[in-house]
C-alpha cells in the first residue's frame, strides 16, 4: 500500500495488485456504515469491499497505531446459571447459541 492519504472520515491509497499497475482505493466512513471505491475488476464486478479496501483499512490502523504495543485480548467472561441447591452450571457461549 502506498501513497496513503488519511483524512478525517475518510482514507485513500494505492494497493499494489495483481496488475503492474496498482489499483486506487478509497474508503469513507458515513452515517449510513463505510462506504468503499476500488479501480480492481472485483469491485467493478461486485460493488462490495474487496481485498484492497482491506490492505487499505489495516494499513491505516498499523499508521495509528504506531510504536504502541497492541492492547491485550479481554478474556471472555465466565457466566454461571444457578441451579437448585446453590450449583451453578456454565451457559452456552454467545458463539454456541448463534449456531443453533
Amino acid at each position: 500500500v502506498e501513497e496513503v492519504d488519511v483524512g478525517l472520515a475518510s482514507a485513500q491509497g494505492r494497493v499494489r495488485g495483481s496488475e503492474a499497475e496498482p489499483y486506487s482505493v478509497r474508503v469513507d466512513l458515513t452515517p449510513d456504515g463505510i462506504k468503499s471505491e476500488c479501480s480492481c475488476p472485483a469491485f467493478a464486478k461486485a460493488g462490495q469491499h474487496c481485498k484492497h479496501v482491506a490492505a487499505l483499512l489495516i494499513t491505516v490502523r498499523d499508521q495509528a497505531r504506531g510504536s504502541a504495543p497492541r492492547r491485550p485480548v479481554p478474556a471472555a467472561p465466565s457466566v454461571a446459571t444457578p441451579l437448585v441447591g446453590g450449583e451453578s452450571k456454565p451457559v452456552a457461549a454467545i458463539d454456541d447459541v448463534v449456531r443453533l
